[in-house]
Order: structure tokens, then sequence, then C-alpha cells
């Protein structure tokens, strides 16, 4: 995997929200989630991104077997591009703009268990994880490929949950920073 090519899509997503915030928007990034949250749903974030991450790398583990193919990366590059730049503009791009605007031409929930996922949820969610589905054309069997779609769009709807029920983006992404880097370690210590 070439993390060139994750820093290029990375700053490939902030300029295509930051142009569209600008000239769409008019500026006004506090309706995309620039807006501060609570600490008890950052905190909650936080624990949920250690359970799902703790959760997915056992299955994974089990499932695929596999050696985690960020373990070839330095520390540096583990910590700036995958556990800070890519969870930063993922959110930024999925759940500031995407499920922003798709909010705003849906209305509709669904109820899940005692949560209603609204729509824009759901459909950033499946977004999110097809999108990872690229994992395929850097050595991924179909197979891990399918895990990381499967797992992706899991962690989409508890994302995507934060930012609508907070109005804030910042619970989001502490969430997938804690998710990527969480995973990182557990790779590091244990694959």
């Amino acid at each position: 995997m070439n993390y060139i090519n994750d820093i290029i899509g990375s700053m490939l997503f902030l300029f295509i929200f930051f142009i569209f915030v600008k000239r769409k928007a008019k500026g006004n990034f506090k309706e995309y989630g620039f807006v501060i949250s609570n600490f008890k749903s950052i905190i909650s974030s936080f624990f949920i991104a250690v359970i799902l991450v703790s959760i997915n790398t056992f299955i994974s583990k089990k499932i695929a077997g596999k050696k985690h193919y960020l373990n070839e990366y330095s520390f540096s590059i583990k910590f700036f591009v995958y556990w800070l730049l890519i969870p930063i503009s993922e959110e930024i791009f999925f759940r500031g703009m995407l499920q922003t605007l798709l909010a705003k031409k849906i209305k509709k929930t669904f109820r899940f268990f005692k949560l209603n996922l609204s729509f824009s949820i759901i459909l950033t969610a499946i977004i999110f994880g097809l999108s990872h589905g690229t994992l395929f054309f850097y050595t991924f069997s179909v197979f891990k490929t399918i895990l990381v779609i499967i797992f992706t769009t899991i962690l989409g709807l508890f994302l995507g949950y934060f930012r609508e029920k907070e109005k804030s983006l910042y619970p989001s992404i502490v969430m997938h920073i804690s998710y990527n880097s969480v995973g990182g370690i557990i790779s590091i210590l244990f694959f």
C-alpha cells in the first residue's frame, strides 16, 4: 500500500469540502458540524470505538488471520497519516459534507432497536463502507475486503449517529481517530 496515495486522497477530500463550503454554503462551517460538542459525547465515542475495533480485530484475526497491512510502515507514518489525517479528512467529507447534504434531501428515519437512524446516516455509512472496497487493490483478498466493508459500514453507522445527535463532527472525529489508532496499536502488539 502506498501511503502517498492515501495522503493525496485525504487532501482531495479536504479540498472538495472546503471548496464546497466556500462556494455553496458561503463559508458556513457550523452547518457542516464545526461546532463544539459536549465532553460526555466525546468520551462515549472513544469507548465505543475501542469496543468496536476490539471486536473487529478479533473477528478479522480469527477469520482472515493475516498480519495487519499497516505494520510495514513506521510509527510516524501510521500516526500522522492513518491515525490523524485520514480519519479527520474522511469525517469532514463523509459526515460533515455528504451526510449533511443527504439529511437536507431525505427526512426519513429507520428504527433500529431503540435508536432512530436517519436514512442520511444509513446511506452515508454504506457509501463510507463501500469506499473502503478499494483496499482490494492493495493486495487484500476478496474475503478480507468484504470484512473491511462490513466493519467500516458498521463504524459509519456509529459515526453518523454521533454526528447527527450532537450536530458536531468532533465526537465522530474522535471516534474515527480512536478506532484507527487503537486498531493500529492492537495490530502492533498482537499481530
